[in-house]
């Protein structure tokens, strides 16, 4: 068995991880799922093609799903937070760092603003750094493709917050390379794009007024200065982004029970 309970990798040896992964002080504030509305709010902000059947992509969410959850390796993942999607955004353009500053957080800060009454999206880079220019794609992450994907055509795809939930960020990027694969489905570390859609989708992701939310890890980006790493988080009612230091001390790294990494399964369409 590949996943816990809780929809999270069962550590292997080498791991940083906080507790075991298996504390679930911190929740994910879980939405309820429709596919036809969700993927019509898509189109609308241009996060989906217009061009694109939507009775065809509910059908392959729905299939992707039914390969998930009979695929003995990754069943448990449902178990956890899960969020399907269908993305195809030709005109983003090339540095992720643009992509980031210029479609998904102002495009976040808008609907999330606007859901959430009193709310404010704020996003905060610590020192002197930028995106721009400044974030790349971590090699082996599998997330090149994803992003090459999600360009050049569509992809449909679940995306799963939780995954590496109180792992480091080093180990969360070592474990999505021992994964098997499976022909149904690719498999990739969560990054900027889906992170994105789902808290644009379900603006209420992050903000629960029973729990504690986790921190969103975007570990599939790396900044290049290799301290820091870019997170979504919530403050009260409010959201913000963050590019921060994982370092705890001049040589180490975070590892909290907050902080958490996803998974990305999906499909060329």
């Amino acid at each position: 068995m590949l996943f816990n309970k809780l929809g999270r990798k069962i550590p292997t040896e080498k791991c940083r991880v906080f507790a075991n992964a298996e504390r679930n002080f911190y929740k994910i504030n879980d939405p309820l799922i429709d596919l036809e509305k969700q993927n019509k709010k898509a189109v609308n902000l241009k996060l989906l093609s217009k061009s694109v059947n939507l009775k065809n992509i509910e059908l392959e969410q729905n299939n992707l799903y039914n390969s998930i959850k009979n695929d003995s390796n990754y069943k448990n993942l449902i178990l956890g937070t899960s969020i399907p999607f269908a993305i195809s955004h030709q005109d983003l353009p090339i540095d992720i760092g643009s992509q980031l500053e210029d479609r998904f957080l102002p495009l976040i800060k808008k609907v999330y603003e606007n859901a959430v009454e009193g709310s404010w999206f704020k996003a905060t880079l610590q020192g002197q750094n930028t995106l721009k220019e400044s974030i790349r794609i971590v090699e082996a992450s599998g997330y090149k493709n994803f992003v090459k994907s999600a360009i050049s055509g569509c992809v449909v795809g679940c995306y799963f917050p939780t995954a590496f939930q109180e792992y480091d960020v080093k180990s969360q990027r070592n474990q999505i390379n021992i994964l098997p694969k499976n022909e149904n489905f690719n498999i990739c570390l969560s990054g900027h794009i889906e992170t994105s859609y789902s808290l644009i989708m379900y603006p209420n992701l992050l903000y629960s007024r029973k729990y504690y939310s986790p921190i969103l890890c975007l570990s599939a980006l790396e900044h290049e200065d290799p301290r820091m790493i870019p997170i979504i988080k919530s403050y009260g009612p409010h959201l913000e982004f963050w590019l921060l230091s994982q370092m705890m001390t001049n040589s180490q790294t975070q590892v909290s029970e907050q902080w958490s990494g996803g998974i990305t399964l999906y499909r060329n369409i």
